[in-house]
């Protein structure tokens, strides 16, 4: 079994019944994101518009905050409803110590342990001490673990190789199943990904944007080269 880590949701996002596997393959001709602090023509523009009209973010917040830092709650949160999965009962005593029952997470965390997606710091789950660490930030590594796993991606093969991504590191194989469909795209000329950085809030709406592209059956990476 691969090694499973842990992920994190924050503020200024609601989740609505619509299903994000329903998004269309374009949001151009929506209305501009409703944040001030997502000007229009940003890289991360579209992904943000796509995810308001499918109902994941919430508009009434005053800004987006894209150079925030997206903790692993919060990714979570989002992937889980991306997945559409709605989490069960929760256990009676928590299975990780830095996540309360009074967490707005807490079920979220449960559900995703429960189902083999995250597993704790050191592959905890179900041992003691364990932690989650929710609220620590999210790496780009550990957001394409967590997207493999959930969406079950697999590696195809077709991405190009990236020197700071060894095929010894627990995250190899998740990082390049999210690379061969354009979920992470590296830098071409210095051959990098920055598998160990922290994911932005920005960054974290262009990969589930794109994830719902992937789900609805479009080719992501077609799109990237055009």
């Amino acid at each position: 079994m691969k090694r499973l880590l842990m992920f994190g949701l924050c503020l200024g996002v609601s989740i609505s019944p619509v299903l994000a596997a329903s998004s269309s393959s374009s949001h151009s001709s929506l209305a501009p994101a409703p944040y001030p602090d997502v000007p229009s023509g940003a890289w991360f523009a579209e992904s943000v518009r796509a995810l308001r009209h499918d109902g994941f973010l919430d508009p009434s917040k005053a800004d987006f905050r894209p150079g925030d830092l997206t903790t692993r709650a919060e990714f979570l949160k989002m992937v889980l409803a991306i997945n559409g999965t709605v989490p069960s009962a929760p256990p009676l005593i928590p299975s990780f110590d830095d996540v309360p029952k009074t967490a707005w997470y807490f079920g979220l965390m449960e559900e995703a342990a429960k189902d083999e997606w995250i597993r704790g710091d050191h592959d905890c789950y179900g041992t003691e001490p364990c932690e989650a660490k929710p609220e620590a930030a999210i790496t780009r590594a550990q957001a394409a673990a967590l997207l493999a796993r959930v969406f079950g991606w697999d590696r195809k093969g077709t991405s190009i190789r990236f020197i700071d991504v060894g095929d010894s590191d627990w995250f190899a194989y998740a990082v390049y199943a999210a690379a061969d469909r354009c979920i992470l795209i590296g830098n071409t000329q210095t051959l990098r990904i920055r598998p160990n950085d922290s994911l932005t809030r920005a960054e974290m709406a262009v990969m589930l944007h794109r994830t719902q592209l992937v789900r609805a059956g479009e080719n992501v990476c077609a799109k990237q080269k055009n």
